[in-house]
């Protein structure tokens, strides 16, 4: 597992779903994993302030968002669907389960179940 996490991030094929319970360990692998990306392409963010931002203009600056917290499904259908119209990858860390999410097309993310 791994392995794949590590090729992921440096080829960045694929967004990134970090799930699991409280305490499990989900914002240290985020971290962990926004510290290997280029801070020049790389933005850290609430939902939030990406929902209020121009995404044309951060499309301008960043290739890859890393989102922590977020708390519904809804908002990973937001950032999935942003994503996908401004070509942006995604690193997020939630404590929703799969099950919590089968009703979304999970397969633009390699998931990470802490």
């Amino acid at each position: 597992m791994q392995k794949m996490i590590f090729q992921t991030i440096k080829e960045m094929q694929k967004s990134i779903l970090i799930i699991g319970a409280p305490g499990s360990g989900k914002t240290t692998k985020l971290n962990s994993l926004f510290n290997k990306l280029d801070p020049s392409v790389c933005a850290q963010m609430s939902f939030r302030s990406f929902i209020d931002s121009n995404k044309y203009k951060l499309k301008e600056r960043f290739d890859t968002l890393v989102f922590d917290e977020i708390h519904t499904a809804s908002q990973i259908y937001c950032l999935l669907d942003s994503g996908k119209k401004h070509d942006f990858k995604l690193i997020i860390a939630t404590q929703l389960s799969k099950d919590d999410l089968e009703v979304f097309n999970l397969t633009p993310f390699d998931i990470i179940e802490l």
